[in-house]
This record gives C-alpha cells, sequence and structure tokens, in this order.
C-alpha cells in the first residue's frame, strides 16, 4: 500500500490501520464540538475528535465570520458550515460528492434550522457562477491513490485531481 502524505512519518501504515480498525466499529451517533451537536452516520467521514482533529481545529480557530459569504468543500456532516453559521456567516455553500453525506448534512442543516442560509450541492467542481466567498473551509481527504481494505471497499477517492480542479476554478 502506497500513500502519498505532506509528511512522512514512518507511522503511516499502522496509523492507516488503527483507522479502519475504528471506523468499521462506528455506528450512527450523536456527537458535539463545541456548542455544535450533531447527527453523523457510520457511512459519513467523523468529526468525532476521537477519529480526527481536524474539525475541532477548524472550528477552534475560526475568527468571527459576520456578514460573510462561505464555501464548505467537502462539507460531510455539515458541522463547519452550521459552525460558521453560529459565528455569523451571511451565507454558506456546502459541495460534496458523497450522496450518503449530502443527506447526513441536509438532516443536520434541518435539525439547526438554518436551510434557509445552508445550501448544499452536489458538485465536484466549482464555477465563479456560484459567486464570490470571503472564507473557503476544505476539510477534506488528500490522497492520491486509492486505498483499498482487505475487502476491497474503497477508502477514499483520487482527491488531488478534484482539489487540483477546484483550485484551478477559484481565483
Amino acid at each position: 500500500m502506497t500513500i502519498s502524505m505532506f509528511t512522512k512519518t514512518g507511522n503511516e501504515e499502522s496509523y492507516i490501520a488503527w483507522w479502519i480498525q475504528q471506523n468499521n466499529k462506528r455506528v450512527d451517533e450523536k456527537i458535539s464540538i463545541g456548542f455544535t451537536e450533531v447527527s453523523v452516520s457510520k457511512d459519513v467521514f467523523s468529526p468525532d475528535p476521537k477519529m480526527t482533529h481536524s474539525v475541532e481545529m477548524f472550528m477552534h480557530h475560526t475568527t468571527e465570520l459576520t456578514g460573510k459569504n462561505v464555501l464548505d468543500i467537502g462539507a460531510g456532516t455539515g458541522i463547519l458550515s452550521i459552525h460558521a453559521i453560529y459565528k455569523g456567516a451571511n451565507r454558506v455553500l456546502c459541495t460534496e460528492i458523497d450522496d450518503r453525506a449530502i443527506l447526513n448534512a441536509k438532516q443536520n442543516i434541518t435539525s439547526h434550522k438554518m436551510e434557509e442560509r445552508i445550501t448544499i450541492l452536489n458538485k465536484e467542481h466549482i464555477d465563479k457562477s456560484l459567486g464570490k466567498f470571503d472564507i473557503i473551509f476544505a476539510n477534506i481527504i488528500f490522497s492520491k491513490p486509492k486505498i483499498k481494505l482487505e475487502d476491497s471497499e474503497e477508502l477514499s477517492k483520487n482527491t488531488l485531481s478534484i482539489h487540483h480542479n477546484l483550485l484551478e476554478e477559484l481565483d
């Protein structure tokens, strides 16, 4: 198994084995990070700090967003979009390519009564017709090769080409 990462520590293989093991144990659940509670489908990337610290880090370091327009690329459960509205964002546009994540995000957006200010699109490519954004969140997996689990289930898509296309289309 070959994995491209920004920093090589020598522990990537053991981390991936741990992550797969933890992910296989997951069930649908509700989690709270900061002041934001969301439902997390077992089939959607979990923002739970037991699995990743990236969402908690994003939330902790997000400054005041009053009046800002936010783009959330790879919205997952929608937690960062919901957090952005709580931090004062004017509107949030979420993009996501996984249908299970879109359903999960819509459920969370509805439970927080934010349907009027958060829009979610099944969209891999971003184009200028979507408007301008003051802030862009992109809490997404960067991987070059597809990683196969023992049962041949795909762990991640080749996302480097998706990121390249997104960045080319944004000014």
